[in-house]
């Protein structure tokens, strides 16, 4: 496993319940329905999982989900809260899953933490078990280029890559793949805008 994957990790581990506690009541209304809307049956694939938050409530929504983040706290936090649901400790890079399972893939703010020199091959993968006419959403940051960020929460540093309109959207339809949804919105914060994106197999 690669360095910087290591490294996310480990400050994941570390972080899980701090993250979970701030983040778990967080509204995603807008790509929430988004993707619902566009969904074209019931089974998807969350990939980052992280506490499980989104996974709740595309159970609660009555779809069939198989969530999977390779941060193994992660995955005990979901479980608690989602028992019922198929948790699994996977890299993205390498999807354990047959060609074209899923009618949808969720990865909201989890792909932008692989390097630059590995996003395309992964995002095969994600087109891979895609069914056609299945839905990809990407949560990102808008910018340019990639870092590798210190915590000094966790001491540990978590690899970010960082993406224009103009650079995904090329990236997805080298795949040959149709971008459906592209929006830009402020993050609450003050840090990066959020860069949500929509694509069609």
């Amino acid at each position: 496993m690669s360095n910087y994957v290591d490294k996310n990790i480990a400050h994941y581990q570390k972080m899980a319940d701090v993250y979970n506690e701030r983040y778990k009541n967080d509204n995603l209304a807008e790509p929430y329905a988004d993707f619902l809307e566009n969904l074209p049956g019931k089974k998807i694939l969350e990939i980052g999982c992280g506490g499980g938050r989104d996974t709740k409530y595309f159970h609660e929504q009555k779809l069939d989900v198989t969530a999977t983040d390779l941060t193994p706290r992660f995955l005990e936090i979901g479980k608690e809260q989602c028992p019922d649901v198929n948790f699994q400790l996977m890299d993205m890079r390498k999807l354990e899953f047959p060609d074209a399972s899923f009618d949808g893939i969720w990865a909201n703010l989890s792909f932008h933490h692989i390097s630059k020199t590995e996003n395309l091959s992964t995002l095969k993968e994600f087109k891979r078990v895609l069914k056609n006419g299945g839905l990809l959403y990407l949560g990102l940051m808008e910018g340019e280029g990639e870092e590798d960020k210190y915590s000094k929460f966790s001491q540990e540093t978590r690899h970010f890559s960082y993406y224009t309109e103009e650079e995904i959207t090329l990236l997805i339809t080298s795949l040959d793949m149709r971008i459906k949804l592209l929006k830009v919105t402020p993050d609450p914060e003050g840090y990066r805008p959020d860069l949500r994106v929509f694509a069609v197999k």
